[in-house]
């Protein structure tokens, strides 16, 4: 019964939208035309950072994960 109370969900959520565009979106996804699962993880975010960017993440792990401090496992 749950699976029906979600698709009664889904389809009153759909009845809402106006916008034709979202609409044009929800009918592909239903009709399975655009969604490709992927499945690759960090993959899909290779070479989204500027070197700058990177190079300030690997700092302020480091800053701030890299640190042990040896009071905090008592």
């Amino acid at each position: 019964m749950y699976a029906e109370a979600r698709k009664l969900q889904v389809i009153e959520e759909i009845i809402k939208i106006e916008n034709d565009s979202i609409l044009d979106e929800v009918e592909a996804i239903i009709k399975n035309k655009s969604i490709e699962v992927k499945k690759n993880g960090f993959k899909d975010f290779l070479g989204i950072w500027t070197e700058k960017e990177a190079e300030e993440i690997k700092h302020t792990i480091e800053e701030s994960c890299a640190k042990i401090n040896p009071n905090d496992w008592k």
